[in-house]
């Protein structure tokens, strides 16, 4: 179980260039992946978006981001599992904390890995959530926030 083959769908927005460490970046993408794979049905899709965010003021991102303006990019990881119910949402991204029902289910998890994607998103600039309505088949969408990279234009001092 598991290795059945997966549509994985990108919706990339051209020449995003993150302001980002590419290792953790790729830590964080994989934990995203890995739990969507393992969280959701054999064969169901699984939806790879990143985009500009258009309207800093009101995106998820860290106060540091936010006071100074940064462009912003928005990375989301979709599954179509079984979601994560409204009330248990808060919890996830805490260390140790697995569901309830996953403690008892056959997905195997120290609840340390959406932790740790916190931790090193925030640490680059962003912020970490989950959108889900909790409805089995809906699934849940991570999505994380990182500043995007710009050339700084500088004047030339006289």
């Amino acid at each position: 179980p598991g290795d059945e083959p997966r549509p994985v769908q990108l919706h990339l927005e051209d020449e995003l260039v993150l302001l980002a460490d590419a290792t953790r970046l790729r830590q964080v993408l994989v934990n995203l992946l890995a739990n969507a794979v393992k969280y959701s049905s054999p064969g169901s899709p699984i939806e790879v978006t990143a985009y500009q965010v258009r309207d800093v003021a009101t995106a998820p991102t860290s106060s540091k981001a936010q006071e100074q303006a940064v462009p912003t990019a928005c990375i989301q990881v979709r599954d179509h599992g079984l979601g994560v119910p409204p009330e248990e949402q808060n919890k996830l991204f805490q260390r140790f904390v697995r569901l309830e029902r996953d403690i008892t289910g056959p997905v195997r998890g120290t609840g340390i890995g959406l932790f740790t994607c916190r931790v090193l998103v925030e640490a680059m600039g962003g912020a970490i959530w989950i959108e889900s309505a909790g409805i089995p088949g809906d699934g849940s969408t991570f999505a994380f926030t990182l500043p995007l990279w710009s050339p700084v234009e500088t004047e030339a001092s006289s």
